[in-house]
């Protein structure tokens, strides 16, 4: 909320045009910065979703599985990310 601070009341808006250009820009400071928080997290989240797929998937090669064994695999995998 970097945008919000106005420090320790030394500097602050004291015209009522400075006041009025303040509450919004503090309202979109803070929606901007929980907007970049959410997009930081969901790369972070794709990217450890998609590293967790290939490891299973690469296991799954490694071990020749049968059609059965690679469904409970595939089950598996789908209740996993459904938490996620």
């Amino acid at each position: 909320m970097f945008a919000c601070e106005v420090g320790y009341g030394d500097i602050a808006p004291r015209s009522d045009a400075g006041r009025a250009f303040c509450i919004p820009w503090m309202v979109l400071s803070a929606m901007t910065a929980t907007r970049i928080i959410g997009d930081v997290t969901n790369v972070y989240m794709t990217w450890n979703r998609n590293q967790r797929a290939k490891a299973v998937l690469k296991n799954s090669v490694q071990c020749q599985l049968t059609a059965e064994e690679n469904n409970c695999i595939v089950k598996e995998m789908q209740r996993s990310f459904a938490y996620v």
